[in-house]
């Protein structure tokens, strides 16, 4: 096996590994999803990484943003079910903190489905011929 291909088994298994705590828990929290995002969204950055491999990464980082938009939308879901039974609560504060959660919720989801919708259009440059 050529150095390349082996240098490229050996970080797509560490990718693998990265992201597998995770998974291993179940459902993984936003705040989890978010920061194996951060990590992936570095490895895309990095002209460093080879081609192959920032492929690879790009295709972890779309499900990965996929999960978290599905998460969001869940917890906006759940939020709206709970701001219905608040209807009947003369507790006005408790509505606004609802309301702003809603809020700050819906504006992390519209940032994710543009780095959704950004990431679908990726595309890298050919490596240089040598």
């Amino acid at each position: 096996m050529n150095p390349p291909t082996l240098f490229l088994l050996l970080t797509c298994g560490f990718v693998l590994l990265a992201i597998s705590p995770c998974r291993s828990q179940g459902i993984a929290s936003v705040s989890q999803i978010k920061e194996q995002i951060q990590k992936h969204e570095a490895t895309d950055r990095d002209p460093a990484i080879p081609l192959k491999l920032r492929d690879v990464n790009h295709i972890h980082l779309q499900n990965l943003r996929a999960q978290l938009d599905n998460l969001l939308k869940n917890r906006i879901a759940a939020l709206h079910e709970y701001q219905a039974t608040l209807q009947l609560s003369p507790d006005s504060k408790e509505k606004r903190v609802v309301e702003n959660s809603l809020r700050d919720l819906a504006t992390e989801l519209k940032k994710l489905e543009r780095d959704i919708k950004r990431g679908a259009s990726w595309s890298h440059c050919p490596e240089p011929v040598k």
